[in-house]
């Protein structure tokens, strides 16, 4: 009931509003979670702590307000694409390199498109499916509030986009009648740590998600980093840089999405999601892990 109530009350009624409203409150919002309520602050610095240990306090005290004024316009952002209309992203959301995709889908091959938590992936997926009409595949894990589940399951298929769940994945690419565009955000932490691939990030050992280096290899795809910049606020641009590796090198395609998100980090270190717990596996609580 109380997530019905949000949604038909608040979310829904301020998506409506014009952007220049919307910063004005999400302002607001950063000032109640940062200074009144504080969301998440030991794991946000304990991140930050350990992914930037040579920073002075003062440099990872400005990235953590930093990432709070980030984190409180991308909600606003977000907020915005349940209005029912994204047509604002034909301005807001450029593509850099789109031709490298193109390119593969003329030649009869899925795209696997590696991204992460950095910048805004929900504009950049939704623009994305303004970009490439009817060939970009969300795959998404489902939210435990079958509600939000479905909400955002539309919100992120308004443009096009076919959403999958991360589990069905294998199964949709193997049944799929033409070549797509697979959209992953594989930064999150592995459900099965003991199973996954394990190296370092941002220095500090840790699990990764190998789904997406599997599927590659075994139907051949061609592999692209998407890099979202924020320009300025609400504004965007996405860009597409290809692996020029060997998709057959074991941990290859893993290395390579986590190397192109660290140029990310060690570039704009406020703009990703440090409020989840990217770290809370350590090594030397497992027996044997497998290091690529």
């Amino acid at each position: 009931m109380l997530n019905r109530i949000l949604y038909h009350f608040l979310v829904r009624p301020f998506s409506y509003l014009p952007f220049a409203v919307l910063f004005v409150f999400s302002k607001l919002i950063y000032y109640i979670i940062f200074y009144i309520f504080p969301y998440r602050r030991k794991v946000v610095r304990a991140n930050l702590a350990l992914a930037f240990p040579m920073l002075s306090p003062a440099r990872r005290r400005a990235a953590e307000k930093g990432f709070y004024l980030w984190f409180t316009q991308l909600l606003i952002e977000i907020m915005k694409c349940f209005s029912g209309s994204v047509r604002f992203l034909e301005k807001r959301c450029r593509f850099e390199n789109p031709e490298c995709i193109l390119k593969a889908l003329e030649e009869g091959r899925h795209v696997m498109m590696l991204t992460s938590h950095f910048g805004n992936w929900e504009w950049g997926s939704l623009a994305m499916g303004m970009k490439f009409p009817d060939r970009v595949m969300g795959v998404y894990l489902p939210m435990k509030s079958h509600f939000w589940n479905q909400r955002f399951k539309k919100m992120r298929a308004q443009t096009g986009n076919h959403m999958v769940p991360a589990r069905e994945v294998g199964l949709a690419m193997k049944t799929s009648p033409r070549p797509m565009i697979w959209c992953f955000a594989a930064d999150q932490t592995p459900a099965g740590p003991a199973r996954s691939p394990w190296l370092h990030f941002m220095g500090v050992p840790a699990p990764w998600i190998d789904g997406p280096e599997r599927l590659s290899q075994v139907h051949e795809t061609m592999v692209v980093y998407g890099h979202i910049r924020r320009v300025r606020r609400g504004f965007y641009e996405v860009r597409f840089v290809p692996f020029e590796g060997d998709i057959r090198e074991p941990g290859a395609i893993t290395r390579f999405a986590v190397k192109s998100l660290e140029d990310d980090l060690h570039k704009k270190p406020e703009h990703w999601l440090w409020s989840h717990r990217r770290w809370k596996h350590q090594a030397d609580k497992f027996n044997r892990i497998r290091w690529i």
